[in-house]
């Protein structure tokens, strides 16, 4: 860092050894993760109930059974993902998509994103 090179701190997570390693078994681990989360919502929709956050937060669970090293960009794709899986089945199952959904529905989306998010993050390698 103290090379002079003003950006020598910044993408350090990017420069570990078997980082790419990481993002690949994070990334499967959040498609599992994701399809997972729509099996078991279709599920309980056959049933006439909607969680909604179910599969975001699969999304994110599926990540940290796979990879349980902290990652931001890995916390980053679980909360886009996690906002995705729901979007695709509410077009899938709500005609209109997103703007037939009520405030309700698009919060607990929203919350959903916010758990993959925080379930994505993963551990700190600090104790």
């Amino acid at each position: 860092m103290g090379d002079g090179n003003p950006g020598a701190g910044r993408d350090v997570e990017l420069q570990r050894p078997g980082n790419k390693r990481t993002l690949v078994l994070g990334a499967v681990g959040i498609a599992v993760g994701g399809v997972v989360g729509a099996l078991i919502f279709y599920a309980f929709a056959k049933r006439a109930i909607l969680l909604w956050a179910l599969p975001g937060a699969f999304v994110g669970l599926g990540r940290v059974v796979f990879v349980q090293r902290r990652s931001w960009p890995l916390a980053v794709a679980c909360a886009v993902a996690g906002l995705a899986v729901p979007l695709v089945i509410a077009h899938a199952i709500v005609l209109g998509g997103l703007p037939a959904l009520s405030a309700r529905t698009v919060f607990t989306i929203a919350v959903g994103g916010l758990i993959a998010f925080w379930f994505g993050l993963g551990r700190s390698t600090r104790r």
